[in-house]
């Protein structure tokens, strides 16, 4: 706020003049003039002590209070927006809301912001086609149970309707296993068994015989028979004697 000071005009260019006039002298009325007048400029500016204003004040720079500014009026200003003010008035006041204090905030020990950032990072579980509880086949006792469709994919064919072969046996190379059949079951490549029976493998059969067609290979102990239609026609004896029925040639073509 301005203070205006209006002086007296008598004053002006009293120094100027010749020394002995009268006009060089100053009376106790100019000063009292003089007075009043600084005295009424002085009566507008605010006391600094809570001051009053009246009217618009036009602040040019920073305001600094140190205590309350009450305003009658609108207070306008470029970084003052009253809108914001007024709605912020109208969400009641904070301090009855009830908020935590910092101190009452619970803390979380064992965190690892990292680990489930990561998780995070992995994307939505829901949408990973897991499969559900009613497609996974369940285990109990020894074996296994459950039904779903198997695809095989590529250059393998698909087994949809495979059947599960019970308690089968697997003839290494090593061992000898037996299984027996049911009678009244079809056997690839065979007909229907009429009776049950057990089939023995062994890893290294010892045969006497041997049928192959018309022809058969007998082995009697000591010597190793050569028969065509129950006929021997040739044979072999442990000390590597060998006879025939017929001729033999010994440089010809097969």
């Amino acid at each position: 706020m301005a203070i205006t000071y209006n002086y007296n005009p008598s004053w002006i260019g009293r120094d100027d003049q010749p020394d002995g006039s009268a006009l060089r002298v100053i009376r106790a009325a100019d000063f009292e003039a003089e007075w009043s007048s600084i005295q009424s400029a002085f009566l507008e500016a605010p006391p600094s002590a809570s001051p009053t204003l009246t009217g618009t004040v036009d602040v040019q720079g920073n305001v600094t209070a140190t205590g309350s500014v009450a305003a009658i009026g609108a207070v306008t200003g470029s970084n003052i927006n009253a809108t914001n003010w007024d709605t912020a008035f109208g969400w009641g006041d904070h301090g009855a809301a009830g908020y935590a204090l910092a101190a009452d905030v619970p803390t979380v020990s064992g965190y690892n912001k990292t680990n489930w950032d990561t998780a995070y990072g992995w994307g939505n579980h829901a949408s990973a086609g897991y499969a559900l509880a009613s497609n996974v086949p369940t285990k109990t006792g020894s074996g296994a149970s459950g039904t779903w469709g198997i695809s095989i994919t590529g250059n393998a064919a698909t087994a949809t309707t495979a059947t599960t072969a019970d308690g089968a046996y697997t003839a290494g190379t090593a061992t000898n296993c037996s299984r027996s059949v049911t009678g009244g079951t079809n056997l690839s490549g065979g007909g229907v068994l009429s009776a049950n029976h057990t089939l023995n493998l062994v890893a290294e059969p010892s045969l006497t015989s041997v049928i192959l067609g018309n022809w058969k290979i007998l082995d009697s102990g000591t010597v190793l028979y050569f028969q065509y239609n129950g006929n021997n026609v040739f044979k072999i004896d442990s000390s590597g004697n060998a006879t025939a029925e017929g001729d033999v040639t010994a440089i010809g073509s097969v």
